[in-house]
């Protein structure tokens, strides 16, 4: 017999989150997100790390040439995120250049979080319905933070998965009361050091973790393991000029918005106060963070008594992240996202049991809002989706190989062993402000470049860089091939 429930509301929240609900909601998601991978289109940070990794498997140093403009980048790159290039690189050699190549690994590495997510919350809260890991995974993939960074070579899928293992190393070594697992977690902190400077989030996080419980045998064995783990990242620089140079890299970072002007210290102090923005930063995880802390605030006292270990590491992550990590960015998020979705989850399951309709009623306008926001960044995913590497072929009939040519950077795949390639933000990075056709027209030359490729769309609006390329034209430079995307300008013969 069917159990009854006293109104609509009730019955609707019941039948979202009960097994078959949550499977057909997941189903949906993947569907959608299967059919958005057709002709993925390329994000900007690929060709970032994509074209370290090739330089790096072809002439054995990161650089980019790319940008011979900005600081010593076309000559060496030392301050790099150094696991994820040599993945990279390593990529490249067994499978060949192709931006696909560097999505399905992230995505694997996707798949492999979930496997282990989904393993730790069965095995851990052993008292919950079999099915209860669909909810807080339903809660992590239908963030479109998740599902847009789940495909795009940035080293953060990585991140979230060494920064989780690490969690998970240290929850059960306090758990269960097995100290030699924190060997493991420092193992995984190291690792993702060696992945992204913001690893030392994790390690620190694990130092605080392990002192609160006064578990300082361990703490020694954790400290020591993260230490000389991460110490491997500067296997490679052995002279004064190698350290200096890398030193030289984050003084003189090629982008305003990252740059630390004055004090330090309270620069630090200050973040402490914008921190939300990283949970509210846009549609990508507003929905997310809302259901989040909205849990929280209306079950925290239940979660507390609950889940303290848990609620413990997450509080320090969050507080290390912001004081020892780089700048405040959404992406980061993604560090946090595994322990929000299953505080999430607790915090929606007692929300069934209790059924108190004040309660489902924002539970249920928020997965509205999550809905419209999943429906905004698909809409995003298929407006940029093309095929590329066929589109790129296409511009590369009208222009002679071996020629140097300032072009959108992702025409790097797969042209880059046709041509010299320079990329607008050798450009934009070099001038840091929007830059005239003419001084445009004065860098291109000491470069020497006789072909630009522009793209039509982002050219035209008028915040882009160089729209003027389209509105006034370039001095020296007239129109050789046009389609509906882009245009291709040749320099003209100068008496």
């Amino acid at each position: 017999m069917k159990t009854r429930y006293k109104n609509p509301i009730q019955t609707l929240a019941v039948a979202l989150f009960s097994k078959k609900g949550l499977l057909w909601m997941m189903g949906i998601l993947a569907l959608a997100f299967l059919v958005s991978l057709k002709n993925r289109f390329i994000q900007s940070d690929e060709n970032w790390f994509g074209e370290q990794a090739y330089w790096l498997l072809n002439e054995g140093v990161v650089r980019l040439k790319s940008m011979p403009l900005v600081n010593q980048a076309s000559v060496r790159i030392y301050a790099i995120y150094k696991l994820h290039v040599y993945v990279g690189a390593g990529l490249i050699k067994l499978f060949g250049w192709h931006f696909w190549i560097f999505k399905a690994y992230v995505l694997a590495l996707f798949i492999l979080f979930l496997i282990i997510y989904r393993r730790f919350i069965i095995k851990h809260f052993p008292n919950q319905e079999r099915w209860f890991w669909m909810l807080p995974v339903f809660v992590l993939i239908s963030t479109p933070l998740v599902l847009e960074q789940a495909i795009i070579f940035r080293p953060d899928v990585a991140m979230m998965l060494l920064g989780f293992c690490s969690f998970l190393f240290l929850y059960r070594a306090i758990k269960e009361e097995r100290e030699n697992l924190v060997i493991l977690a420092g193992l995984m902190a190291g690792l993702s050091f060696l992945t992204h400077f913001n690893g030392n989030v994790f390690a620190i996080t694990g130092f605080i973790y392990l002192l609160s419980y006064r578990k300082y045998k361990a703490w020694v064995k954790y400290s020591l393991v993260t230490f000389f783990v991460s110490m491997l990242y500067f296997w490679d620089m052995t002279n004064v000029e190698s350290i200096k140079a890398f030193i030289g890299e984050f003084q003189n970072v090629p982008n305003e918005a990252v740059k630390l002007k004055g004090n330090i210290a309270l620069i630090r102090l200050k973040a402490l106060f914008t921190e939300h923005q990283r949970f509210f930063w846009s549609y990508r995880a507003m929905a997310t963070s809302a259901l989040f802390f909205f849990m929280l605030i209306v079950y925290f006292k239940s979660l507390i008594k609950q889940i303290p270990e848990i609620m413990r590491y997450f509080l320090i992550l969050v507080i290390s992240l912001n004081l020892f990590g780089a700048y405040v960015a959404e992406r980061f998020l993604l560090y946090y996202l595994p322990i929000m979705a299953l505080i999430t989850a607790l915090g929606i399951q007692k929300a069934m049991e209790n059924r108190k309709n004040r309660v489902l009623v924002i539970l249920l306008l928020l997965l509205v809002f999550q809905g419209v926001n999943l429906a905004t960044s698909f809409k995003m995913v298929f407006k940029y989706n093309a095929n590329y590497p066929e589109i790129h072929e296409e511009l590369a009939r009208y222009i002679p190989k071996h020629e140097k040519v300032l072009a959108p950077w992702e025409f790097i795949f797969n042209q880059i062993d046709n041509y010299t390639i320079y990329s607008y933000k050798n450009v934009e990075y070099y001038n840091l402000k929007r830059v005239t056709n003419e001084e445009l027209a004065s860098i291109i030359t000491r470069l020497g470049v006789n072909y630009i490729i522009v793209a039509q769309e982002f050219a035209n609006l008028t915040q882009y860089p160089f729209h003027e390329i389209r509105t006034t034209g370039l001095p020296h430079y007239k129109p050789l091939y046009a389609n509906s995307n882009y245009v291709i300008l040749k320099r003209e013969p100068q008496e």
